[in-house]
This record gives C-alpha cells, structure tokens and sequence, in this order.
C-alpha cells in the first residue's frame, strides 16, 4: 500500500488508543479444496505465506504457533480451476494476517489519512510501532476542534460471512451445510436403518472414512414395493441437498456425467435419443426422430417397434427373427423351427397356403385326412406309392387307373 505521508508519535499527538493482537484467528497456511469433475478426485490450492505492512515484532506466523493451531482447509463443491484454489488460499490467509493486529488511534485533525494507506505508529511499544494499514477513517468536527480516528487492521471475519435477520438454518441445532455437495456412492445396500438408503462418501468434507448415508430421490415413488428402481452403482458421482440444509438429512437429487464418467450417447442438435444403458450394456433406446423404440441385451437380443418401417421386429443372438410388417409376418430361423400345441393348431388363410422342403415332407398322425372341395392331386415325379397294411379303397364316380 502507499504511504499516506502521516507519523503519529504516541507522546505527541495521541488524544485516545486502542489495540489488539489477534492470535485466535491465525493458521499456519490456509489450503483450498475443490471438486474436479474430469478427474473424479479432489484438487488442491495451498496459500504462500502473504508480504505485508511490517508493524509490530510478532508475524502472524509466529502468532499462529500461540494456539497450535493446524492448517486451515476451506472447500468448495464447484469445479474450480487450481489457480483459482490457491488465489482463494491466498485471499484467506492475507485476510487473516491483516487481522493480527487491528485497533483505533485518534489525534489532532488531519486529512492525510486515507483508506488502504499506510499510518506511521511511534512510541507505541515494539508491539504496535511500524507502518499500520489504514482500514477506516473517521472526521469529528465540535466546539471548534477537529479530530481524527484511524482504525487499523482488518476484522478476522468476512463480511459476506455476518448473518442476516433470518431464520437459522438447521433450525438453529446444529452447524448448517449450505448448497449442494459432490458425493461418490459407497455401498448401495445394507442400511441399518432400513430406511432403503445410500452411503456416500464426500470428498470436500472428508476423503475417506464411513461416509453419510443419504436418501435417494426417485423420479418415482410410491406406495409400498412399488415405483421406480434404479440405484447409482458404486463409484459413481452423485450430487447431495440436505435438508433445511441440516447435515444429518441428505438426499441424493441425482448422478452426475463428466468427461471422465462421459454417457453412453454424444448429443446431437434436436435431441433425438433418448436412452437408459445398465453397467452389463442392457439398452432400451428411444429414438424421438424416427419413432423407433429398440430393447436390445448385450448379446444381441433384441425388440425393435418402428413407426418409420410401420413394423415390430423381434431377433435373437442365434439369427432367428419374427418380423411383423406392412407385407405380413415373416418367421426366419437359421436352424429349426418347431411349433408346438398341448390343444390345437389350426393354420388358415384366405388365399393359397404353401409347404415346400427341399428334401423330405412328412405328415404324420393317428388319422390323416385331406379333402378338396374341387380337386385333390397327389403326384410323383419318379414315383407315386398308396398302400396300407389294412384295406385300400379307392372309390368315386369314376375311377380311372393308367
């Protein structure tokens, strides 16, 4: 900071003083912890320890060992570049080191004060003598005679941290957690409780440990053993509320894609794919833009209902498929197909029905009959053969043999 150009010896030009040394408020180093999407960890931005006004014979480094005090960690559950971290460390300890020593001095009228100035203390004792950061001024004009107050230092806390007249958070029982937090799910089953909850770990609190286990918000829940089920597998990247921001009531509001965790679908400009994809690749796709619904298992099993082809196609992994489409239904199989009945079959049709083998066609049954109600025709081309092991009859109006 600049000079404001102004000495004030304490035997000379004092009229009132007060002074504190802080130590209560002093760390060791302050460092900054964000949650990195893309790697799926934690990073990390540590402060250096700050150049300041030189005022007293105590640093607040030195102040800081008074209480023992372990380094100070601060945390964000935003994607904050390390850069970012460690200007935010920085910030932090400046803040605290500018606090170490604060108070009030006031003497004859001057206008040389200015804000984010440095004042010249003297004769105040190796405690407070040194170049003291002007961080308040105040005018007082009365009777004739004008005094001037300067305050030095910086108070420990934020602004932004004084509370407003509101409702406490948490109710007031307990600290608050405010926003959301990033969370990596931990085990899915064996809740204590049975309350049918998620244990989560959240790296911004702590790395590592038991975790918190937290309720998991469906898109649909309803009575009893019935809605929706579909639980975060373990690892995933979650995203936490709590309720009235109160630690002891997290909810999971969803999972979260990164670059590193990245969807199955890459989006496209009218976002025509809808899709849910299992950890084992089971698929049920919904294709918006060509009206096409497909459920589909990693092994190549799979229902497609087209709108586009007006048609329902139903295909296994063996190359056996069932086809229902605006020319009818086509049956195909690689192998064999059998039909089978404990009842009746019964094939009809309003036209011709045709059976054709490449080699043999063999009808069997208890009783076999076949009846035309204008023509029956049975031939060989190299040979024709009627015979029973009982009685043959060959009957009709006329019969004609050869």
């Amino acid at each position: 900071s600049e000079e404001s150009g102004l000495s004030v010896d304490y035997s000379q030009d004092v009229i009132s003083f007060e002074g504190q040394i802080e130590s209560r408020f002093q760390m060791p180093k302050v460092t900054a912890h964000s949650w990195d999407m893309k790697k799926q960890a934690l990073a990390e931005g540590a402060s250096a320890e700050p150049t300041i006004n030189a005022q007293g014979d105590l640093t607040g480094k030195k102040l800081s060992e008074v209480l023992g005090l372990s380094d100070y960690e601060i945390h964000s559950t935003g994607p904050i570049d390390k850069a970012v971290l460690k200007s935010w460390a920085d910030a932090t300890l400046l803040k605290a080191r500018l606090a170490s020593l604060r108070g009030r001095v006031s003497f004859v009228g001057s206008s040389k004060p200015k804000i984010n100035t440095l004042l010249e203390l003297k004769g105040f004792g190796k405690r407070f003598n040194g170049k003291a950061l002007i961080t308040g001024v105040w005018h007082k004009l009365k009777a004739g005679q004008w005094r001037t107050t300067v305050q030095f230092g910086l108070p420990p806390d934020w602004y932004v941290d004084r509370p407003d007249l509101s409702t406490p958070v948490a109710a007031g029982l307990l600290p608050a957690i405010r926003g959301l937090q990033n969370g990596t799910v931990k085990k899915i089953h064996q809740d204590d409780d049975g309350e049918h909850r998620i244990q989560v770990d959240v790296p911004v609190i702590a790395p590592s440990g038991d975790g918190i286990w937290a309720r998991l918000a469906q898109f649909y829940a309803t009575s009893s053993q019935k809605g929706a089920f579909f639980l975060p597998e373990v690892g995933d990247e979650v995203v936490l509320g709590f309720l009235n921001d109160d630690p002891r009531y997290p909810v999971i509001l969803g999972m979260l894609y990164s670059s590193k965790n990245a969807p199955p679908y890459t989006a496209d400009q009218k976002n025509s794919i809808k899709a849910i994809v299992t950890k084992n690749d089971l698929k049920l796709e919904f294709d918006d833009d060509q009206k096409v619904l497909t459920a589909q298992t990693p092994g190549g099993n799979k229902m497609i209902l087209s709108d586009k082809d007006k048609s329902i196609t139903i295909q296994d992994q063996n190359g056996n498929k069932i086809e229902m489409a605006a020319a009818g239904i086509t049956i195909s199989s690689a192998k064999d197909i059998t039909l089978k009945a404990t009842g009746k079959i019964a094939v009809q049709a309003n036209l011709d029905i045709g059976i054709k083998a490449t080699t043999d066609l063999n009808l069997e049954g208890l009783n076999v009959n076949g009846k035309a109600q204008l023509a029956f025709s049975a031939q060989g081309t190299a040979t024709a053969e009627l015979k029973s092991t009982g009685n043959t009859s060959v009957k009709g109006l006329m019969v004609m043999i050869n």
